[in-house]
């Protein structure tokens, strides 16, 4: 049995009566189409199971409608929770998530990098990277966008998005001692992902009021 055809955009226009242009163009959210048409695209489309060749449109030059991020592992909940808000808003803005983890292996996560910024995705999220500063001043150059998040490494020209653990540190200490609390236990996380780094410091001395910190 030959494989069915795969249905391509001049199928839905066919369908839907109008132009190949107009179907892309509803499909990519881009441009001023009518409700109308665009549920008349919209029904074709998935009456034709039309699926979009992500590929064919990247080695057209076109946009792939994917963000990448690349994260540790998803072992801990806060990356999972994190992907999970990712995924969310990448959707609400008309874009998929490509999820890749690294097992925290330098290399491993700049071979991700590397595919990712190679025109598999038109974006990058890039969680605690663990690389050398070097490797990452190279990322400076991509024209892809690229978001550090919750990086505590040297200076970047690259967007950053974080906590603030100093203060962070400061409020949760105030807060413990305003409840009665004298003997106060830290635990950071692993020394090399830095996302613990700058908290301590919030501790004066490592002492407050009175307060011990172990």
């Amino acid at each position: 049995m030959r494989p069915r055809a795969r249905t391509t955009l001049a199928d839905v226009a066919r369908l839907a009566g109008v132009s190949a242009v107009t179907v892309s163009k509803v499909l990519n959210g881009k441009g001023h189409i009518s409700p109308e048409t665009q549920e008349k695209v919209q029904r074709a489309a998935a009456l034709l199971g039309y699926v979009a060749n992500t590929a064919a449109r990247r080695l057209r030059g076109g946009a792939t409608r994917i963000l990448g991020m690349v994260v540790p592992e998803l072992v801990s909940p806060y990356f999972a929770e994190l992907a999970r808000a990712a995924a969310d808003a990448a959707g609400r803005c008309g874009y998929d998530l490509g999820l890749f983890t690294t097992s925290r292996d330098p290399q491993r996560e700049r071979e991700r990098i590397q595919s990712l910024l190679g025109g598999m995705a038109d974006g990058l999220l890039l969680v605690v990277p663990v690389g050398a500063s070097e490797f990452l001043s190279t990322l400076e150059q991509s024209q892809v966008p690229i978001v550090l998040i919750n990086y505590f490494g040297g200076a970047t020209h690259l967007p950053v998005v974080r906590g603030e653990n100093y203060e962070g540190t400061v409020a949760l200490l105030h807060h413990l001692l305003a409840l009665g609390h004298r003997r106060i236990g830290f635990i950071g996380g692993a020394g090399a992902l830095g996302a613990g780094e700058g908290a301590l410091p919030g501790l004066p001395g490592g002492d407050a009021g009175g307060g011990a910190l172990g």
